[in-house]
């Protein structure tokens, strides 16, 4: 695979169309469920940062299963890289089920202890979407290794496909549901469900018949410790980073609970609505990991500093291009969510720091990291993150949201002195990335001969 202008566009176009088929649908979740009130929108906003934190495991396994693959097929080990695949599906499946069920039994009393301070509807609204999302958390640990396996083996068109397939599923299932048949956010739960089931039978035949990229062994439901321990060397300080991470936005969601329904609903409504903005930059950070994943294996290490700026860069500039296109439209944007006038009146304020601090900071604090964890560089990120996340998110969002009492704009506004933290230390990191590699992956000296 040839990593060049022409080979990077054939990753990242695939890619890119993936992940703004999963905006769309977020964005037209969001707007459907607005339809049944905004109890419902806050209440489907509080399960998102639920399962922000129930997924960090999994989703760590596909990430360390990504890194794995494509530092070996680089390494042109390719029967090492189908054992670490398989074995990885099966501990995805695992972890997956019991994760599910444990939120199946503690759905009640999980949400009625986080957010108090929520209103009954809001509670009630939050803990009947928890209940199908936690049915369809194994189905989404299935697709996320899956997806991760094919993309490190240079196939991004089965992956877009499965998310073709989720959107579709879910419009299929979910827009019926709640808007003729009245069926509220049990509609988009029904949704939910089959946009991950769908997907995953579809990766799942793709791959038995050899068509993902890698040729992979039976998998067995024993696992295997030497093959896993590789990908968990990586998943491990991955999962802790994304799981204190989320788990700080977790913090933050309790102090927006407190704020009120219409601070929640803009809330969940800035969220979709940046999330156009951040498409560019989650696209770069799936190629990045298989394309620095793949130059890494292959010890090219000052190609590594040189793909992991540049998709930093690229991330960044289209980033700006795509805010500029939205700031005359940002009005007409808002109003599809058909928000209150306090909801609209915040959603505004926010958006318009947003604009402004997403373009400019997110990607040096997100695809920067997805380069450097790819080359083997994941304690760093991970200590930079937590740091960050809980010195300047958390605090901050106290500070500024519910101490100075600037309410939703504190929140995000902490979020933006967020990234600009991250990439204060991510940014030098990739610079200096080529000497430190070369240092650590240099021969031993030759030993002296022996004085005469």
């Amino acid at each position: 695979m040839t990593y060049d202008l022409r080979g990077i566009t054939r990753l990242l176009w695939p890619v890119l169309l993936e992940q703004s088929f999963a905006v769309f649908i977020s964005m037209l979740s969001t707007m459907m469920v607005s339809g049944v009130g905004p109890a419902a929108v806050a209440g489907v906003g509080l399960v998102g940062t639920i399962n922000a934190i129930l997924t960090t495991t999994f989703i760590a396994v596909a990430s360390g299963t990504t890194i794995i693959v494509s530092q070996r097929l680089g390494a042109d080990r390719r029967e090492e890289a189908g054992q670490s695949a398989a074995q990885s599906i099966t501990l995805a499946a695992y972890i997956g089920l019991g994760i599910g069920g444990l939120m199946m039994i503690l759905a009640d009393p999980l949400l009625s202890s986080l957010f108090p301070g929520a209103e009954p509807a809001v509670l009630s609204n939050a803990k009947l979407y928890l209940t199908f999302s936690s049915l369809s958390l194994p189905l989404q640990a299935l697709f996320s290794t899956m997806a991760g396996i094919m993309r490190a083996a240079g196939n991004v068109r089965l992956p877009m496909l499965g998310s073709v397939m989720t959107d579709t599923a879910y419009i299929l299932i979910a827009w019926p549901a709640i808007s003729l048949m009245n069926l509220g956010v049990a509609g988009a739960g029904w949704g939910l469900v089959a946009s991950r089931l769908v997907p995953v039978i579809f990766l799942s035949l793709s791959l038995m018949r050899g068509h993902g990229g890698l040729y992979l062994p039976r998998i067995s439901p024993k696992l295997s410790g030497k093959i896993l321990r590789p990908v968990l060397q990586v998943a491990i300080p991955t999962g802790l980073d994304s799981l204190m991470f989320n788990g700080g936005k977790l913090i933050v969601q309790v102090f927006l609970a407190g704020m009120g329904t219409a601070a929640l609903a803009a809330n969940s409504i800035c969220s979709s609505l940046v999330g156009f903005v951040n498409l560019p930059g989650g696209s770069m950070q799936v190629i990045a990991v298989t394309v620095v994943g793949r130059i890494y294996g292959a010890k090219r290490f000052g190609d590594v500093r040189k793909f992991a700026l540049g998709f930093t860069l690229a991330a960044t500039a289209m980033q700006t291009i795509l805010s500029l296109i939205m700031w005359p439209l940002l009005g007409t944007g808002i109003s599809l969510y058909q928000p209150t006038q306090e909801s609209l009146e915040l959603s505004r304020s926010v958006m318009g720091l947003l604009l402004v601090t997403t373009p400019l900071f997110w990607a040096v604090s997100f695809v920067a990291p997805s380069g450097l964890r790819a080359s083997g560089d994941v304690k760093f990120t991970m200590w930079v993150s937590v740091c960050s996340m809980f010195i300047l998110r958390v605090f901050g969002s106290w500070f500024f949201g519910v101490y100075l009492g600037m309410g939703l704009e504190g929140i995000w506004l902490s979020m933006s002195v967020d990234w600009v933290g991250r990439g204060l230390f991510f940014l030098p990191r990739i610079l200096s990335h080529k000497k430190r590699l070369l240092a650590k992956h240099a021969p031993p000296p030759e030993a002296l001969p022996e004085a005469t």
